[in-house]
């Protein structure tokens, strides 16, 4: 499967309104890092950082609908493991 740049934008611009539709106490940070091609799979990787400055990282599985636009098939939202000190 070829993901066009086009395509990169679109994704990342869907993701974006969702993020800011959940978002209702406030902006938070976003950063998209990879997107990963595994055919048939298109997943986008996102950090976001929430207002208690909190990192996550969510994986967001996206599927090109008949009508050729993007829409999210599922998202996993991780928060890194941190260090400990001892």
């Amino acid at each position: 499967m070829q993901v066009t740049s086009a395509d990169v934008a679109e994704i990342r611009a869907f993701i974006h309104r969702q993020i800011d539709a959940c978002a209702l106490d406030g902006p938070v940070r976003v950063a998209f890092l990879d997107l990963v091609v595994m055919a048939p799979e298109v997943v986008q990787q996102v950090r976001v950082t929430d207002r208690a400055g909190a990192a996550w990282v969510a994986y967001y599985a996206m599927e090109r609908q008949q009508d050729g636009r993007w829409r999210t098939h599922g998202c996993h939202l991780l928060q890194p493991a941190r260090p400990i000190s001892a």
